[in-house]
């Protein structure tokens, strides 16, 4: 996919959010009322709007952080450094990986928890370090998961989840993050 497609899917996506966030004309409405001096209802007719504004901003932020890194790789000529960087950020998976496990299977108590957190943090890095390594998209849910399961920290399990469908809308674990996430605001 060419830089010009991607930047046309990006301004799309900018439309389409925009669309949503004002429905049905209430800006108009809002204008409306206060030219004929009932500011206190255009302000009431607004603010659940800014409301949706804080939420929509962060989530086309994560969007189009998301679309930067794809422009990135698309554009990046190749390099001979593609199979370090990969295999940088496999090694750190392995270790987050081998945290993880010991942590779920032969850790109890404060051990088990640090030794998940120890792994969080290790999936941290490669997504940090690594975003356009093949392991970043399953260190990303991976955080979530185990947030969700093992720490049972819900708050951090639906920010790291939902900090996943924003880079990866279609990715391999959408539709499993996308669950857990239901679940945790069903609770």
């Amino acid at each position: 996919m060419t830089a010009s497609k991607m930047i046309v899917i990006i301004i799309t996506v900018i439309f389409a959010w925009v669309g949503n966030i004002y429905p049905n004309g209430e800006i108009e409405e809002a204008k409306t009322l206060a030219g004929s001096g009932k500011y206190r209802e255009a302000y009431e007719r607004l603010l659940p709007l800014a409301e949706s504004l804080k939420i929509e901003i962060t989530n086309l932020q994560g969007i189009v952080k998301y679309y930067k890194n794809e422009l990135t790789r698309v554009d990046a000529p190749p390099r001979e450094t593609d199979y370090a960087y990969n295999e940088a950020a496999n090694r750190l998976w392995s270790s987050a990986w081998s945290l993880q496990h010991d942590g779920v299977f032969k850790k109890t108590g404060r051990d088990k928890d640090e030794y998940l957190q120890k792994a969080v943090d290790t999936y941290r890095q490669i997504v940090i370090n690594y975003p356009l390594s093949v392991k970043a998209e399953d260190a990303q849910y991976r955080m979530g998961r185990i947030y969700y399961k093992f720490i049972k920290d819900y708050k951090l399990a639906e920010h790291e989840l939902q900090r996943y469908m924003n880079m990866y809308p279609r990715g391999k674990f959408a539709s499993s993050a996308q669950q857990i996430l239901l679940r945790i605001n069903r609770d």
